[in-house]
């Protein structure tokens, strides 16, 4: 008697409320609906003090190619600067392989390319503070030797640059076609499947996703049951567009219901008119969508996969939650199974739960609500198709953030290949290459200075003077004297250079090779016949050179790699 009683209250107190029954759903939903309706929002890099600097992938890639090739600029001969400069005569790359004024520097290089370095130039050489500044921070001009030891290297990381830039520039190209296909799929879970224009990668994305004309809102039926009552996989049905979804929610099928299911302001919509055609639908639609945008002011409404999941998640954490109940308490056959499919407020008592509308009162009549039924489609392997699409949608944010991060790695890539190539400029004369043997530095004596003077024939002042050593008074013995190591170091140095000069004489490879002598240690022959030498460039024609200053050369690059990497780490 006294559960009677307790169940008669609550169902008797949640009868009394007929209004804003479907407001909770209506929310969650509008909250889904603002972020399907926002634009993938293109990635950026963040830089500069709290990060108040921001550029597109593709600005960025533009930015690091200027700037390469306006490094690569700074060691490029003056017939290739004039020919940059010179915009009447050579109008593009085409004209630079003109005949009577073909530049060979420009040959194999795209008119893109082309273009690219004339804009780098132009940045190189810009009037005013900005470009003497700039001018400044790479320590031009540089001297002509300088050019011919770094150019080849320059030319090497140049090309190491575009590789890297072009494949950064094939991530942008990818985040380009996702993001167009992420908010195709966004529109879809809005409006359908057959929303039209379709969004590709060369529509551009404004600030929403735009609506469908008012005859191809999705709604296909004669009236507000025929349409949500029963969620279906069919165009205009309820399950196959969020919007549609929506007006169910808050869409009264009797003409003589006038109640705000969702606390919308304004106007509430109505079925005072049956609701037949897209038409009148989207008319109904535009006295909801106000306050369906307000949903959620103040919060990011950027669409991302996590976001979009935790919405979902949300509504259909609502399904068979929002139930009406009636003066008593309900009895086996309301409760039913596929209750938990219902999405909306529904009549629950001694009937089966529906969400057929068609009554001034429904939430008074047995199987009556002004929900929506997904039974069908949630047990059936496709599922509801607007989820699908969200799905879908989540998939292509997620390959954007994806294919962005990778893409960042490559642009650290080509960063650290410019900051190489500014240092090199910045070494200046420090790149330089040794040529000869480098003599042995060392603060020890010779074996052969000490051996000369530990058996003396007199261990007196006058002995030791004798054989060119000094004498030590406190140990009464020949000592060897100060610089004899350095002395024997010149020795070497000169044995080396005249071995070079030896090399140099020849101007025929067979004899080159042949030079009789003992080879210097490692080597196999005395002299060696070369085409290229770091510093110098290429030899033509070829020449002869000592072996040992081949060595030592590649010795003093060592070093000079070595004082480079200190610079950059």
């Amino acid at each position: 008697m006294i559960l009677r009683i307790v169940l008669t209250i609550i169902f008797s107190a949640a009868n009394a409320k007929a209004a804003n029954e479907n407001a909770r759903e209506f929310r969650a939903m509008c909250w889904l609906y603002n972020l399907l309706a926002t634009p993938p929002p293109e990635p950026v890099l963040e830089s500069g003090t709290d990060a108040a600097t921001k550029s597109t992938l593709q600005e960025k890639i533009n930015s690091i190619k200027t700037d390469i090739l306006m490094l690569n600029l700074t060691v490029a001969d003056n017939e290739v600067l004039a020919t940059l400069k010179d915009t009447s005569k050579y109008a593009n790359q085409a004209a630079t392989q003109e005949s009577g004024k073909k530049v060979a520097y420009f040959t194999g290089i795209t008119e893109e390319k082309f273009a690219a370095m004339r804009k780098a130039h132009a940045k190189l050489f810009e009037e005013g503070q900005e470009g003497d500044k700039r001018r400044k921070a790479y320590n031009l001009p540089i001297t002509a030797a300088l050019k011919t030891k770094i150019a080849p290297i320059f030319y090497r990381l140049e090309q190491q640059a575009d590789l890297i830039v072009k494949e950064a520039e094939f991530s942008a190209a990818r985040i380009k076609t996702a993001r167009a296909a992420a908010a195709q799929a966004q529109a879809e879970a809005l409006f359908g499947a057959t929303y039209s224009p379709k969004i590709t990668s060369d529509t551009a994305l404004e600030a929403n996703i735009p609506e469908p004309q008012p005859a191809n809102f999705p709604w296909n039926g004669g009236t507000r049951d025929a349409v949500c009552a029963e969620a279906a996989a069919a165009d205009g049905k309820a399950g196959n567009a969020l919007a549609t979804d929506i007006l169910c929610l808050c869409l009264p099928m009797h003409n003589g219901d006038s109640t705000n299911y969702c606390e919308t302001k304004g106007t509430a919509p109505s079925s005072s008119t049956p609701i037949s055609t897209p038409t009148l639908a989207a008319a109904e639609f535009d006295k909801i969508k106000a306050t369906c945008k307000e949903t959620g002011q103040g919060q990011s409404k950027e669409p991302t996969a996590p976001r979009l999941q935790a919405a979902t998640a949300r509504i259909f954490a609502m399904l068979g939650a929002n139930r009406q109940g009636q003066t008593g308490g309900p009895n086996n056959v309301a409760l039913n199974p596929e209750e938990g499919g219902i999405l909306g407020v529904h009549e629950f008592y001694q009937t089966k739960p529906g969400c057929t509308a068609n009554n001034a009162a429904p939430l008074t009549q047995g199987g009556h609500g002004i929900c929506i039924s997904y039974h069908n489609l949630l047990k059936d392997a496709g599922g509801i198709p607007w989820t699908a699409k969200i799905t879908e949608a989540e998939q292509q944010l997620t390959k954007v953030h994806t294919i962005f991060n990778q893409a960042i790695s490559l642009i650290g890539h080509a960063e650290a290949i410019k900051n190489q190539m500014t240092s090199l400029l910045l070494m200046g004369d420090l790149i330089t290459v040794v040529q000869g043997t480098l003599p042995t530095a060392s603060t020890q004596p010779t074996i052969e200075e000490q051996n000369k003077c530990k058996n003396p024939p007199n261990k007196t002042a006058e002995g030791c003077a004798a054989i060119d050593c000094d004498y030590d008074k406190t140990k009464k013995e020949c000592k060897p004297k100060p610089g004899s190591e350095t002395r024997a170091a010149e020795k070497t140095g000169d044995a080396a250079a005249a071995t070079t000069d030896k090399c140099r004489r020849h101007n025929q490879k067979a004899a080159c090779e042949a030079e009789p002598g003992d080879p210097p240690k490692g080597k196999a022959k005395v002299c060696g016949w070369i085409d290229y030498v770091d510093g110098e460039g290429k030899l033509d024609p070829p020449q002869c050179r000592s072996s040992s200053f081949l060595l030592n050369k590649q010795f003093a690059l060592t070093v000079v790699s070595a004082a480079f990497a200190a610079l950059l780490f």
